[in-house]
């Protein structure tokens, strides 16, 4: 399960990168806010195959715990 304030890793070509889950109220949905190489929607990382390095999106911490995860973006 994936929450609000869920930090993610995403493997990407050029590394990983790190993103937080927010609700986006202006537009009422999920949505992720960090660098990332393309533009992803949240649904389109959540349903994303898991299994190749370039595919890969994990849960790696919270906002709350974990804010240093996000310093490496």
């Amino acid at each position: 399960m994936i929450y609000e304030g869920d930090i993610l890793d995403i493997w990407e070509d050029m590394g990983v990168s790190y993103v937080l889950v927010i609700w986006n109220e202006e537009q009422k949905k999920w949505d992720i806010e960090g660098d990332t190489e393309e533009n992803y929607d949240f649904w389109e990382l959540v349903d994303r195959e898991v299994g190749n390095k370039n595919n890969d999106v994990g849960v790696v911490g919270n906002i709350h715990e974990n804010p240093e995860l996000l310093e490496k973006r």
